[in-house]
């Protein structure tokens, strides 16, 4: 709980988000080593979410190298060219189409 609030209030405390999460994620991960007994089954449970975790950072990296690459090369420029938003379109008198 009192992660949660220290990272809502981060600008009145002036502590970074991440470093509390991190923080707290240690703290969590300790409490539940020392409460739980076996140390076998506790490693074998963080070994499967690792796994897991690692899969998506690694998926979650190569999309965005996608996009970078995309993006330095101006790829998204025909999208946003043709973009047209509410405000843009009566500001420029424009009718707008409502789907």
């Amino acid at each position: 709980m009192l992660p949660g609030v220290l990272i809502t209030l981060k600008h009145a405390v002036k502590i970074n988000k991440t470093a509390t999460a991190l923080i707290a994620g240690v703290v969590c991960l300790a409490v539940y080593v020392i409460m739980a007994g076996n140390a076998e089954i506790i490693r074998h449970k963080q070994a499967y979410r690792l796994n897991d975790t690692a899969e998506i950072l690694f998926f979650l990296l190569g999309a965005m190298t996608v996009v970078e690459l995309i993006n330095m090369h101006d790829g998204f420029s025909l999208i946003t060219d043709h973009t047209v938003s509410r405000k843009s379109a009566r500001r420029y008198g424009q009718k707008f189409a409502a789907y």
